[in-house]
């Protein structure tokens, strides 16, 4: 079976330049605006505090400066890419926000690319099973012998892409395989005796976004777009795009949510019409805290493994991420700008914190993108723990907040995820969200999502 023809596309490398190049493009533009609301914001505070009494003016604290993005360009290795991470912290408006973009390539054990694919559907299983080397000659022998069972069960590299400890993250590295490999019955010992590597490499680009207003009303918001590309022996072997954009608010207000879900399904439905129903579906599943029975928001939409089983999608697939990409400023940013001048009180704002130790929580235990991350051999910690926001707040067995207020409401549609927009269900006709293999079934408020 010649694997590089197994699909009719395969990005080149114009492709790949190409879409770093959308990468760079979207981040710069998306720190523009977002610069250019902390200084108008700042200027807007400052001129209505001079417009008052000069002995008001000097019992208030003098309002925030406007800040702008501290960029760090970063390097994985020698011939293995690299990116550029800008954060801003401590705003007129964003208490904490980073915008990341990274392309990075190197080398990829096998079991190392078995387990990333393990959600990507069994096609994309089976290429890569197909590339599987020949037992070494100790571990046949042992088989032969009656006391490599173990080995021979994980023949094919299936316990491989249906192991526990994996990652979909397209960042792997041996460290990744190392896990990966003991739990994959034996079939790939990287790094054992009579052990053998593949001659899988990866290419991986996206931009990953997160941030945190000041004020309890403007809601924290998260985005993530990211090519993926596996090769054997230099030669395109798979590729897929995955990504999406998601609302994490303190106080739920409808119009935002509408006004959110409404700008991503325009932007879905200006590519495919079924995209929006099944990201957000995903998206909803995905976000959930499941120690907690809860939602880390109100999600939006989320999607993974996307490319080309129906032949000839890869620059319509390219369009639609670069939509996403470029679509994210406008939708969030003018959410954000209506919210953040919002009067708040202290009980507010330790409510927001309160949710914001929610998408720590999340963040640390669930999310694949950070943990798979900090496992990384020469990661920066920094740049992979942007995503939390300066402050955050945990108490002990605090009491439930009353059903009928603002957090007891918010709450409650954090528990109950509901559709904010309409939506056409026979789209969903024989979707089914892949479940996180490594993540526990939910321990509280155990409930189907109400779809059909």
């Amino acid at each position: 079976m010649d694997l590089t023809e197994a699909r009719e596309e395969h990005p080149d490398g114009a492709f790949r330049e190409a879409w770093v190049a959308e990468l760079y493009s979207a981040q710069s533009a998306i720190c523009s605006a977002i610069e250019a609301l902390e200084a108008s914001v700042a200027a807007k505070l400052q001129q209505q505090q001079q417009q008052q009494p000069q002995q008001q003016q000097q019992q208030q604290q003098q309002p925030k400066c406007a800040k702008r993005f501290e960029n760090t360009q970063w390097v994985r290795g020698p011939g293995q890419g690299g990116g550029l991470t800008r954060v801003i912290q401590d705003g007129v408006v964003f208490a904490k926000g980073g915008v990341n973009v990274s392309a990075v390539e190197g080398s990829l054990p096998l079991a190392a690319a078995l387990s990333m694919c393990r959600g990507g559907g069994e096609k994309l299983r089976e290429l890569l099973r197909d590339l599987l080397p020949p037992k070494p000659a100790a571990a046949a022998a042992a088989a032969a012998a009656g006391g490599g069972a173990a080995a021979a069960s994980g023949g094919g590299g299936a316990a491989g892409c249906n192991s526990s400890n994996s990652s979909n993250n397209s960042n792997n590295s041996s460290n990744s395989s190392s896990s990966s490999s003991s739990s994959s019955s034996g079939s790939v010992q990287e790094g054992s005796s009579g052990a053998y590597s593949s001659n899988i490499s990866f290419f991986a680009a996206g931009l990953s976004l997160v941030l945190h207003p000041c004020n309890p009303h403007a809601p924290s918001s998260h985005a993530n777009y990211r090519f993926f590309q596996l090769f054997c022996e230099g030669k395109s072997i798979c590729w897929w795009f995955g990504g999406g954009a998601d609302l994490s608010p303190a106080y739920i207000i409808e119009k935002d949510c509408i006004d959110f879900h409404q700008a991503l399904k325009d932007m879905c439905d200006r590519h495919n019409p079924i995209y929006y129903p099944r990201f957000k579906l995903w998206a909803d599943a995905y976000y959930r805290l499941p120690h907690r029975g809860e939602a880390r928001g109100i999600g939006g939409i989320f999607f993974d493994y996307l490319n080309d089983e129906c032949r000839g999608k890869l620059k319509e697939i390219k369009e639609f991420c670069v939509d996403g990409l470029h679509s994210f400023a406008p939708i969030y940013l003018d959410i954000v700008q209506r919210r953040c001048c919002s009067s708040y009180t202290q009980q507010q704002l330790r409510w927001m914190l309160i949710r914001r130790g929610r998408y720590i929580e999340f963040n640390l235990i669930c999310d694949r993108g950070t943990k798979f991350g900090l496992a990384l051999p020469g990661s920066i910690a920094e740049n992979i723990l942007m995503s939390l926001p300066l402050e955050a707040r945990w108490e002990y067995t605090p009491a439930p907040p009353s059903p009928s207020s603002l957090e007891g409401k918010t709450l409650q549609l954090l528990i109950h995820p509901r559709d904010w927009v309409s939506f056409d269900k026979h789209h969903l006709k024989g979707f089914v969200v892949p479940h996180e293999e490594d993540r526990p079934l939910e321990t509280k408020n155990k409930h189907p999502l109400q779809y059909s």
